[in-house]
């Protein structure tokens, strides 16, 4: 079964790092590299729908466009709807990996 690793390595030879603007949070936001991939999903946003959808259809991995952490989270409190969608990625295991601006410039 492949990892979280394999399947970024894979996408990172279409999509290089090293096509994105300075400070642009891309890469890992959740997960655990070593973790089993046998569920694929890709969004624009990291919205709390898109991590109901997830859940529901056991999704391991989402890879999104736009990173769902620009700034640090100062306070975890989860009555902020951000940081309770933040649990339920954990919770569930959901391996979350973005690729923006690197995205918006690779050819084809």
């Amino acid at each position: 079964m492949p990892t979280v690793r394999d399947v970024v390595s894979r996408f990172e030879k279409r999509v290089p790092k090293s096509l994105s603007v300075p400070k642009d949070p891309i890469g890992l936001h959740f997960g655990d590299w070593n973790q089993e991939v046998k569920v694929i999903m890709t969004t624009l946003d990291i919205r709390p729908s898109v991590i109901e959808e997830a859940i529901a259809k056991n999704v391991d991995l989402i890879i999104a466009h736009h990173p769902p952490i620009f700034r640090p989270v100062a306070l975890f409190d989860l009555t902020v709807p951000q940081n309770k969608m933040f649990q339920q990625i954990l919770k569930h295991d959901i391996a979350v990996y973005a690729a923006h601006t690197n995205l918006d410039v690779v050819e084809g």
